[in-house]
């Protein structure tokens, strides 16, 4: 008895680990096939954008609007530590109206909640670096990428128009549009090329928007949180500075 015991243990240890080995190939498969579609996801958002991202004014055809998509002014608000892709976000938005290939910017971002102050930093930023308050119109329910593209759609009744953001934000906005049917460019604010934590916290964040991203036009066919009701505008142009 003590014999058969002793014969029997590594064959059940052979059928305790195939479970165990199984498992392995299911969870490694599936990492593989991720970083997999993560990569095509990013080729083909690239692919997609890049014929309408432009790094000049000169290059960008004339729109009413300029649409800059919200970020916030400080990385850490308990620190005041600045926040690059505001500055130079807001640096790109200000270039092109005063190169006059935008009649206004409408800034987009989150101001819904307690605390949130995305549009007014936006504004002050832009009005400090030259552009007229009249010349600048808010979005305060731009909750995401999507919601502004939409909402410049449903509100002011604009399908053409140009966002101003990083490189790779605009490429994913570029790409939410085009499965929206909005004729829409990119003008591009210079990159962040840091290497710090937030730079990186700000790289994951991004891998998972486009997820969702893709997630949103093929699957969830996602819509505006808040489409909001389409208004008259008394565009400025005709106004004199």
């Amino acid at each position: 008895m003590h014999m058969d015991a002793s014969l029997s243990q590594p064959e059940e240890n052979r059928r305790r680990g195939k479970p165990l080995r199984r498992w392995f190939w299911i969870v490694g498969g599936g990492l593989v096939l991720f970083v997999a579609g993560l990569v095509a996801n990013y080729q083909y958002l690239a692919h997609s954008s890049a014929p309408l991202m432009f790094d000049k004014p000169a290059d960008i055809p004339k729109a009413r609007v300029g649409l800059v998509l919200g970020t916030s002014r400080y990385i850490n608000p308990r620190t005041k530590l600045q926040n690059l892709y505001f500055n130079y976000r807001m640096d790109a938005a200000a270039k092109l109206f005063h190169a006059k290939r935008v009649e206004v910017l409408l800034v987009s971002g989150n101001s819904y909640g307690p605390g949130q102050t995305e549009i007014e930093d936006m504004r002050a930023a832009l009005q400090r670096r030259g552009v007229p308050a009249h010349r600048i119109l808010e979005d305060p329910k731009g909750l995401r990428t999507l919601d502004s593209l939409l909402r410049c759609k449903r509100v002011l009744g604009e399908r053409r128009f140009v966002v101003i953001s990083q490189p790779f934000h605009n490429e994913r906005a570029i790409f939410l549009s085009q499965h929206h049917g909005l004729d829409v460019v990119g003008f591009n604010a210079k990159p962040v090329r840091h290497r710090t934590l937030d730079v990186l916290r700000e790289q994951i964040r991004e891998h998972l928007a486009r997820v969702k991203a893709m997630l949103d036009i093929f699957v969830l066919d996602t819509k505006a949180r808040f489409p909001g009701k389409p208004r008259t505008i008394r565009w400025p142009s005709s106004r004199k500075e």
